[in-house]
Parts: structure tokens; sequence; C-alpha cells
């Protein structure tokens, strides 16, 4: 990624694979929120009502209905954390914690301007999206529209997640398979890279991030 810039997008649905670490899995096409079963009437179709037991789960999609059924709106995503916590070494472990790293990006917005250029050349009708992820907790869910693209649950909030999103909307899919790569060039200038006790590898940015 520092030399050649090559960012991985991944299809939102992946994200449901069972062998995922809890770091990773979730559904980021549904975002479900429950309402305590006495605060709910439900009525039937001819008018009478059933009483709920225990809590309602309801689920804000990511999907249109079509021919009855729904189908799923799939996006794809390249995920990034907005502080460098040393617990995002233990969230995201990898299969030989002795060559963990992280890539810094010291000046954002001009390596937002810069994958532009080249996604809006490898996808050119997706609409491209950076925002932050904001967090709720299921039983207490935010007014505004629980979007799964923005979205998710309280358990998460230590990743802090920025995300950039390329989202075809209703178009046809960014690929085949899982995965679409781009590749927008070096960002040895704009970024670095860090071992987790601090110490820069490579790229931009102080020799090291712990105080001596």
């Amino acid at each position: 990624m520092l030399s050649k810039g090559r960012l991985r997008f991944v299809r939102a649905s992946w994200y449901r694979n069972a062998g995922l670490d809890v770091a990773r899995r979730d559904d980021e096409l549904s975002k479900a929120y429950k309402r305590p079963g006495q605060a709910l009437r439900i009525s039937m179709a001819d008018g009478a009502e059933m009483k709920a037991i225990g809590d309602v789960e309801f689920a804000s999609k990511r999907a249109v209905e079509s021919g009855g059924a729904l189908r799923e709106i799939e996006y794809w995503l390249c995920s990034f954390s907005s502080e460098l916590d040393p617990r995002l070494f233990q969230e995201f472990k990898s299969d030989d914690p002795a060559k963990d790293a992280v890539i810094v990006i010291f000046e954002p917005d001009a390596f937002v301007r810069q994958a532009l250029t080249s996604l809006n050349r490898a996808a050119p009708v997706a609409v491209k999206q950076l925002f932050p992820i904001n967090y709720y907790d299921p039983r207490y869910p935010p007014r505004d529209r629980l979007s799964p693209l923005n979205w998710k649950t309280f358990e998460f909030a230590l990743q802090q997640e920025m995300r950039f999103a390329l989202d075809p909307e209703d178009g046809p899919a960014l690929s085949a398979t899982d995965e679409f790569f781009v590749e927008i060039g070096s960002i040895n200038a704009i970024a670095g890279v860090y071992r987790p006790d601090g110490v820069k590898l490579a790229g931009a940015g102080p020799d090291s991030f712990m105080k001596r």
C-alpha cells in the first residue's frame, strides 16, 4: 500500500463470513435494534391485538423489494481508523504478530484527492464516500435513519472506523468477486509504516510515536 497505493475494497455481504474474527464479522447490509414488547402494539389483519413476548427486534436493511422478496443492494468498503490505538493490534490479530505493522496517513485530504482520481477511472458510476462510522446501542437506537452504510453497534466503537465506500447503488456490481482492488500510486510522501511499538519502518512521519 505504501509503495503502490493498493487499496482493497470488500463486498459488504462478505463480512457475514462465520470464519472471521469478532472484530471483523458483522452484517454490513442490515442493522438491528430492539424495542421492549410492553411498549408495542401489534395488530392482526382482523384488527385483533397480539401481545408481544419479550423484546421485539427490528432491522434497517439495505434492500429493495423485487418480485415479492427483498433484494440486497451491495456496496464495497475499505476501512481505516481515526485513532492510533495500540489495542487495535489485539483486535486485528494476524497469523504472525511479529510482522504486524500499521500505515499512518498524515495528510488524509491529500490521500483522498489522490485516491479519487484513480477511483473515478476504476469505478466511474459508483458513488464515492469517506465518512466516520457512528455507533449505537441496539436497545436505544438513534432517531435518525439507521443506515447499514454508516452505523455499527457500540461493541465496535473501539475501532473508531473511517469508512471509504464505493456504492454502485442499484447499478452493476463493481466486481464478480468479493474483492475490488485499485492502485492510486505511491503514498510514501504522506504516510508511514510503523511497528506496534511505535517505531517507523518506512515512509513519512516521525521516527517513533513513543515518548523518550
